[in-house]
Parts: C-alpha cells; sequence; structure tokens
C-alpha cells in the first residue's frame, strides 16, 4: 500500500485525505476506508495509477449513486482497502449530500505528511468539519458522530482563525466573516439564534437541493437500501463483470473454513454471493429431495445388486434418479450464479463437480463394464445426461484446489477412523487426477497458517478483477 502513495506523490497528483484524517494508519491494517478529495482534472491520471497498483473501480446502484463520488478497492492478505473518493466538495446528509461547495484548486497546497500519504493540514480540516457538523447540526435527522465533535475540540485547541478563514474562503467565500462563529456553533450548538440563523443562511447558497425534493430524494434512498437489504445484497458492483471462483478439496482440507473467510471479506464492500455445490441432502431441491427419499429405502437391495439383476436394476436405478437430480441442482446454482457475475458480482463456488476429482458420481462411468449394464439402457441414458449436463457447466474464472497434508488434518481437528480412511482414499484419487489435469486447477496448499492461505487466493481473484475491469 505505501507503493500507491509513494506513486501519487511522485507524479505530483493533488489529492489529500479530508475526512477522518486520523485513521491513515487504521487504513493501512486493512478493513478500512480513506476519504479522498481529488482533482478532478487530473481523475484520470489518478485512476491509471491506483488502478496499477491493485485496486478495482466498485459502482453503486444507479437509485442510491451520487456523481462525482467513486469507489475504489483491493483486496489482500485476506482484508480490504477501500478508496472514497470525492472530485467534487460534496457534502451535506450522509445519503443526499446536498451542499456542493467550492473546489479551489489551490486547497491542495494545504497538506502535511502521515506515512507519505497527503492528509489535509489543521487549519483545512478544522474549516471542513466545522462546516459538515454545523450542517448536521441544522438537520432534523442530526447524525452527528461524537468521534467528530471530539476532533474538532482537539484541533481547536490550537490553531490559527486567520489561516481557517483563508481556507474558508477558498471553498465557501460567502463564510468567510463567519470562520469563529461557524466553529462554536460546531462545537457548542448554544451560539444566539441569530449567529446560527446568519450563517445557515450564508450556506444556503451552497445547497442545490431543496425543500420537498431533497425530503422525497431522502426516502428513496433509505428505501432502496432496505430493499437491497432485505435481498441480502450491497449496493456496491464491480463496474464492468464480476468474477467467480471455486474452491475444491478433499473432506478436512479447509475448504468450508477458507470459503466463509472469503464471503466474509469480498461482502464487506461488495455484492458477493456464496453457492454451495456439494451432496448435502439439506441443499437438495424438493424434487432431488424425493430422489434422495427413494434411495433412502432402496439402498437396502446393495448387498444383492452383484447377484440378481432386478435388485442391480433398482439400486441403479435410484442412484442414477438422485444424482441426475443433484447435477440439475448445480446447474440451477451454477446458471444463477453466472447471471449474478454478469451483473457485476463476486460469486464463489463451495465445491464444484469435476469429472474424474470430486462432487461428481465417477463410479457411475464404470459401470459400462457390469454383466448386468447392457440389458438396461435407462441407466446407460441416465449417466449420459448426467455427465452432459456436468460437462456444459460454464467453469468458474477460477478453480483452487486445496491440498492439506492428511497430518496436519489430524492436528486441527479430531478424525474419526472411518473419516481418515475416506479422506485417504480421496487424497489419492487427488493425485491421481493431478498428474493429467493439474493445468485445470489453481493448486493451494493449506499446510500454513490459513492467513497465508486466503493471501494467496485474495492475490489470483484481485489478477482476474483488474482484467476484467480495466
Amino acid at each position: 500500500m505505501d507503493k500507491l502513495f509513494e506513486h501519487l506523490k511522485d507524479e505530483e497528483v493533488s489529492y489529500f485525505i479530508w475526512k477522518d484524517t486520523e485513521k491513515v494508519e487504521q487504513f493501512f491494517k486493512g478493513n478500512a476506508e480513506l476519504d479522498l478529495l481529488v482533482n478532478f482534472n487530473q481523475k484520470q491520471n489518478f485512476e491509471k495509477i491506483i488502478f496499477t497498483n491493485g485496486f478495482i473501480p466498485l459502482i453503486v446502484v444507479d437509485s442510491i449513486r451520487i456523481e462525482k463520488i467513486n469507489h475504489y478497492i483491493k483486496y489482500e492478505n485476506g482484508k480490504y482497502f477501500h478508496l472514497h473518493v470525492y472530485y467534487d466538495l460534496i457534502t451535506g446528509n450522509h445519503y443526499t449530500k446536498e451542499y456542493t461547495f467550492r473546489l479551489d484548486e489551490s486547497i491542495f497546497e494545504d497538506f502535511i505528511l502521515d506515512r507519505n500519504v497527503k492528509v489535509v493540514d489543521i487549519e483545512g480540516e478544522i474549516a471542513f468539519l466545522s462546516i459538515r457538523l454545523f450542517i448536521k447540526n441544522t438537520m432534523l435527522l442530526k447524525e452527528i458522530k461524537e468521534s467528530e465533535v471530539k476532533r474538532l475540540k482537539l484541533l481547536s485547541a490550537n490553531y490559527s482563525i486567520k489561516k481557517v478563514s483563508q481556507f474558508i474562503h477558498k471553498v465557501a467565500p460567502i463564510l468567510e466573516n463567519s470562520a469563529e462563529n461557524l466553529i462554536n456553533i460546531a462545537l457548542e450548538g448554544k451560539k444566539s439564534a441569530v449567529n446560527r440563523k446568519k450563517v445557515n443562511k450564508q450556506l444556503n447558497n451552497y445547497k442545490e437541493i431543496r425543500g420537498l425534493k431533497l425530503v422525497y430524494h431522502y426516502f428513496k434512498i433509505r428505501f432502496n437500501l432496505f430493499r437491497l437489504r432485505i435481498n441480502k445484497s450491497s449496493n456496491k458492483t464491480l463496474t464492468g463483470i464480476g468474477t467467480s471462483f471455486s474452491i475444491i478439496g478433499s473432506d478436512g482440507s479447509g475448504k468450508t473454513t477458507i470459503t466463509s473467510k472469503l464471503l466474509k471479506q469480498y461482502s464487506a464492500k461488495t455484492s458477493c454471493r456464496k453457492f454451495y455445490l456439494g451432496g448435502n441432502s439439506k441443499t437438495y431441491s424438493i424434487i432431488t429431495r424425493l430422489y434422495y427419499f427413494n434411495y433412502y429405502f432402496v439402498r437396502v437391495l446393495s448387498p444383492l445388486k452383484e447377484k440378481y439383476s432386478i435388485a442391480w436394476l433398482l439400486y441403479y436405478n435410484s442412484v442414477t434418479l438422485l444424482e441426475l437430480g443433484k447435477a440439475k441442482d448445480r446447474r440451477k446454482k451454477v446458471i444463477k450464479g453466472n447471471k449474478l457475475k454478469s451483473r457485476g458480482w463476486i460469486v464463489i463456488f463451495e465445491r464444484y463437480p469435476v469429472i474424474g476429482l470430486f462432487d461428481f458420481p465417477n463410479n457411475l462411468n464404470e459401470l459400462y463394464l457390469h454383466k448386468f449394464y447392457s440389458p438396461f439402457k435407462v441407466i446407460d441414458k441416465r449417466i449420459k445426461k448426467i455427465n452432459r449436463i456436468i460437462n456444459r457447466l460454464e467453469k468458474p474464472d477460477i478453480s483452487f484446489l486445496v491440498i492439506t497434508d492428511i497430518e496436519n488434518m489430524k492436528k486441527r481437528r479430531k478424525l474419526a477412523p472411518n473419516e481418515v480412511i475416506d479422506i485417504t482414499r480421496k487424497i489419492k484419487t487427488q493425485k491421481e487426477f493431478l498428474v493429467k489435469n493439474k493445468s485445470e486447477l489453481f493448486l493451494i496448499e493449506n499446510d500454513d497458517k490459513i492467513e497465508r492461505t486466503i493471501s494467496k487466493i485474495n492475490n489470483e481473484v484481485n489478477k482476474k478483477l483488474c482484467i476484467f475491469n480495466s
């Protein structure tokens, strides 16, 4: 992250952090955002630099989008880094941003450096905080953060009123003579009604949305945010096409834990959905549940299937019906996931059917060698249909195969004897598959700390996102 701000400094990009300036250190630790004010004339150069450094653009849904406020994000080491970029000096209510002030390019000269990041200087921060807090004080729903009041008190203990006035003159010339009143009202809210009314009247010159239009705009945005929450959607998506990736591996490999952490990370700031494509009966559709119900009772014939053709037919009829239902369920989820991906979502598939490896009934493809196979064409047709469905599935952009040594699995959790036998068998199948098909999968070793595993996945996903959204 340090390289990004060094690059911006070297290219002499006009910007600074103008809100929550004390959060720079927190941003570098991850899972935080910075509010940048950037010279609109340098937008192209600014974006070129941040895209080179692995950031991707996000887009807010149309119904709540505010022009000239853009979002950029980077996923790294299991964390996100979010840039909240203003290309105009817009403020006001959290949702409506109804005030637009003058953006004099000379204000970008008033900065200090914090870890090589340009931050507005003390007088500039006092000016911004005073204006924003005063505006919030005039609202019906004040939305005042106690941390902002404390910050202003801390800064105003030692400042130059002349410099604050000069700064305010650059963004709101009408308020120049009200600088001290503005700070006192923002801090205490106890100045006379006359002073408050005078400053408010001056501020109204910068108000672009008023009256009933403002009320309508506010409630429309709140309604749309509520609707998005009901639908479990973020208010942001990727500006271009999204991406999809699968996390596959044997039982005990850690794929479920990895998937959960990735979902939490990616859904924090953008639209992300996880689809489980395993064979858990709790996730079956109604039709597949009926097939499972049929299989549940017919499986008692399993010991007899090698002796009697009718037992063989009834048993594998139930098995192929169940596997066909599971294949159709997976197809529906993949199609739904790809539709979301086309709308800019990040789609995670926990498990994914791979013929010859996992989540596919590989034993069915060997049934044609059985002595009872030829007479029963219905079994043959069904197996071919299952293969056809899986082969025609659109593959994820990246398929991660999580590889974990069985000894490490035993250290992480207690494995029953039958689990050890099953996992050992699957690891053997995995090794045999990789001899011929290694190029299809991106191998991720999960024998170290899980944070490093997540970091490897982040790096590969970020590469795809940068390609799709460049």
